[in-house]
């Protein structure tokens, strides 16, 4: 298996600032699933997405093209100047969306919100990842 068309996603990631606005980061090379589906005995349907966002082959990229890096959550909270960095926050104000949506100043309507963020700690280097649930 090559591993073409594996990585191949873009998504846009809307993180909450505390002045009540977002910042905006196009994560590419990134693989995304969504579903739509009816859980148990549920009449309403139900979104859920996954996405993997790997060390070695995803890039996050900022305002005017900027490569950015990652920061956990609390050390993103603590920095005065965001535009080098991303974080994935599971606390209820991180929202994914399929596609380039740069041009939104907030999540639109079809944004997922990241419910939980795991970092498996062991395997080799080329397949460490941040798996990230969206609802």
């Amino acid at each position: 298996m090559s591993g073409v068309g594996f990585l191949d996603d873009t998504v846009t990631l809307f993180i909450p600032v505390l002045d009540g606005g977002f910042e905006v980061r196009l994560l590419s090379g990134v693989m995304f699933s969504a579903s739509l589906g009816i859980s148990g005995g549920d009449a309403a349907p139900m979104r859920r997405g996954i996405l993997y966002f790997f060390d070695a082959r995803s890039r996050c990229t900022g305002k005017e093209g900027r490569i950015c890096g990652y920061l956990p959550p609390d050390e993103w909270e603590s920095l005065q100047n965001r535009e080098e960095f991303f974080t994935f926050d599971a606390s209820g104000g991180c929202f994914v969306c399929e596609g380039d949506a740069r041009g939104f100043t907030a999540p639109p309507d079809s944004a997922y919100r990241i419910t939980s963020v795991e970092r498996p700690s062991g395997g080799r280097r080329l397949l460490r990842h941040f798996k990230v649930t969206l609802q």
